[in-house]
């Protein structure tokens, strides 16, 4: 078999020619063609990379969502449960059943009659808050009593 050789191309270089196989010009890969290979393979794993970030992160946030649901609907079976356990109907049959419990009689009943105007402060909002004047007030009161007591006087408030 003759096989005729592949043309050659010209590159004329400071006025010499200089041929080249067009066989080897294809078979060399250029630096810039190398770069923007790798550019391209570097963008795409970075991109791959970028999806698979967000993806895990719509994971987490689907199964945090999911356990917080699930929390609240344990939370809301609880509180109906302590609302029934804490019913008056409820504790009067766990003491009666459970603890042995009896209603007391007529004669074990014993009354008591607290006024309507209690003595008792429940909160220090309802006291007047004390400030250095009605303090002045009340010390320059009592010294003043005081001295009239010693006189042998009668005071006033």
């Amino acid at each position: 078999m003759n096989r005729k050789p592949p043309p050659r191309a010209k590159r004329v270089k400071r006025n010499a020619v200089v041929y080249v196989d067009r066989e080897d010009h294809r078979n060399k890969i250029s630096f810039r063609m190398l770069f923007t290979l790798f550019l391209v393979f570097f963008v795409a794993i970075s991109s791959a990379l970028y999806y698979a970030v967000i993806l895990d992160i719509q994971t987490r946030t689907a199964n945090a969502r999911r356990q917080a649901n699930e929390q609240r609907e344990t939370n809301a079976a609880l509180r109906a449960e302590i609302t029934q356990r804490y019913s008056l109907d409820e504790v009067e049959r766990i003491a009666v059943d459970r603890l042995g419990m009896a209603k007391p009689d007529i004669s074990q009943v014993v009354r008591i009659n607290v006024p309507k105007q209690s003595y008792v402060v429940l909160n220090d909002e309802d006291m007047p808050a004390e400030n250095e004047d009605n303090l002045l007030d009340g010390l320059s009161t009592f010294i003043g009593n005081f001295i009239r007591d010693l006189q042998g006087g009668s005071h006033v408030e």
